[in-house]
């Protein structure tokens, strides 16, 4: 899984559109403002294994410090509406001769409800089989109390694979449940539109 690298100026041309004006870019350091603002929601940390609440201005400048180094194909995007607004992330660790991917997001409270997440999801992976070859499975495990996000990755084409795994995750000093989800590189997907605020 070989990476070629990009000049700095193509993270701010690369977009990859969602429909209805929103798009993935790659994350860079003008996107603080963003993730501190929507990351002071303990909804959304709540849901996310390794994100700290509160989420401070080092933890965005240490985070954005990696995105910095990032290189062509990205592995993390920006989920943005259509004026450059970063409103979520998804994104995965590519491992080296690894067939398999474990990939996370989130988005704010503004945007659920649209199916922008599961639209979102569908192009995340059809970019990752497309530029990392050796990727044949991607999976996402999430805390067995987040029901949206289960309603999410069933309606972008994830098969719910496993019931409950009891306390999968450790999260501080508290053992989580899991319910893990997948798609093969061979699944047909869905088609999923995303609907207007309106059609809420």
């Amino acid at each position: 899984m070989e990476r070629n690298t990009l000049k700095d100026t193509d993270s701010a041309t690369l977009k990859i559109d969602l429909q209805q004006g929103f798009y993935l870019s790659p994350i860079v350091k003008t996107d603080k403002a963003a993730y501190l603002t929507h990351l002071a929601d303990p909804y959304i940390t709540s849901n996310l294994l390794v994100v700290p609440y509160p989420y401070t201005e080092e933890h965005a400048d240490f985070w954005l410090d990696l995105r910095a180094n990032d290189t062509f194909p990205y592995t993390f995007f920006a989920i943005r509406r259509s004026d450059g607004f970063l409103i979520g992330t998804i994104g995965t660790h590519i491992e080296k001769n690894n067939h398999i991917l474990e990939f996370g997001y989130w988005l704010t409270s503004e945007y659920r409800g649209m199916s922008l997440m599961p639209v979102a999801i569908q192009v995340f992976c059809r970019y990752v089989f497309q530029h990392f070859p050796g990727a044949h499975r991607i999976q996402a495990g999430i805390f067995s109390f987040n029901d949206a996000s289960g309603r999410a990755l069933v309606k972008a084409g994830f098969t719910n694979e496993s019931g409950i795994l009891r306390h999968y995750y450790k999260k501080g000093d508290q053992f989580i449940d899991a319910i893990m989800y997948s798609l093969l590189s061979t699944d047909v997907m869905p088609v999923v539109e995303v609907k207007t605020r309106s059609e809420k």
